[in-house]
């Protein structure tokens, strides 16, 4: 999931557990990655343990109280001692926010992405906190990369005195769309998963143009997987392509996406300006530019 934190980050095991069930962390496990949830514990919370890389009781207490403090619950809205993707997420990003010098918990989101956690003297944690994430085309750029300029556009926008009165500052999570390797959808949904369990209130939206709307969409599926009731969905002029298995084959009509699926929004909406680059180049289907503006997405 590409976590961000210098602690967590490129550790196979970890990176793992934030994406797989079955890679997730529990007792009796042993091992540097474990040393380094240890050491997280002891720096967010001063936990009373040692970084010895052995997952005992000592360790099993110190996780079941840092979910109990931030309420992060199992499916069975229970708290347990397993350090799976919520709570991998939510580490991560206060790891982030302390080497950053935010101070974990304490901080408050200023910009997005690369400032996840700054502390901002003044800011009411207690007012709602509105999450844009936005996959934008590649437009030349290298694919999966922040794009800088849509953070300094929604913090424009949307930081203005009257908002600032009853909002905290938006937070936009913004990257240049991708697929395989460049696919930063999970890392999407990490961040929001661990700014939604610090400051609930507030809405979740996520955005996709061209190349990002297949990320846009996957980052969806995987918050509403991980319980993040979104807001809006929507996609603009969305690249999918039927060779790489992301659009229906065209014997039924309308062409609908293959994936992702189980996307819970209150709304939803796809705008096609065409379907799919390669679909464009196929004239004998005269369906191909603005066909179906404002269908929705398959769910």
């Amino acid at each position: 999931m590409a976590l961000q934190s210098k602690l967590f980050r490129g550790d196979a095991k970890l990176e793992a557990s934030s994406v797989s069930d079955n890679a997730h962390i529990v007792r009796g496990t042993s091992g540097p990655h474990v040393s380094k949830i240890q050491q997280a514990l002891i720096q967010l919370d001063a936990a009373a343990i040692t970084a010895d890389g052995a997952y005992g009781s000592g360790t099993a207490a110190a996780v079941s109280a840092f979910k109990r403090k931030r309420q992060i619950l199992n499916f069975q809205s229970k708290i347990d001692d397993i350090v799976g993707k919520k709570t991998i997420a939510v580490r991560d990003t206060e790891m982030l926010a302390k080497e950053k010098g935010g101070g974990g918990t304490r901080g408050v989101v200023r910009r997005g992405v690369n400032t996840v956690g700054d502390a901002t003297p003044g800011i009411d944690r207690d007012k709602p906190l509105d999450i844009i994430v936005q996959f934008a085309g590649a437009l030349g750029k290298t694919e999966g990369t922040t794009d800088d300029g849509s953070r300094d556009d929604f913090a424009n926008k949307f930081n203005t005195p009257a908002y600032l009165q009853t909002h905290q500052p938006v937070a936009p999570v913004c990257f240049f769309g991708g697929r395989g390797s460049n696919d930063r959808s999970g890392a999407a949904a990490a961040l929001v998963v661990g700014l939604r369990l610090l400051s609930k209130n507030g809405i979740t939206v996520v955005l996709g143009e061209s190349s990002g709307g297949l990320p846009a969409l996957k980052a969806a599926e995987a918050l509403t997987k991980l319980g993040v009731k979104l807001a809006y969905v929507g996609i603009a002029d969305g690249a999918f392509f039927q060779t790489l298995g992301e659009v229906i084959p065209f014997s039924n009509f309308p062409p609908q996406l293959a994936f992702p699926l189980g996307i819970d929004a209150t709304k939803k909406e796809n705008f096609f300006q065409s379907f799919g680059h390669n679909t464009l180049k196929d004239p004998s289907r005269p369906w191909r530019i603005h066909a179906w503006n404002g269908i929705p997405l398959c769910d």
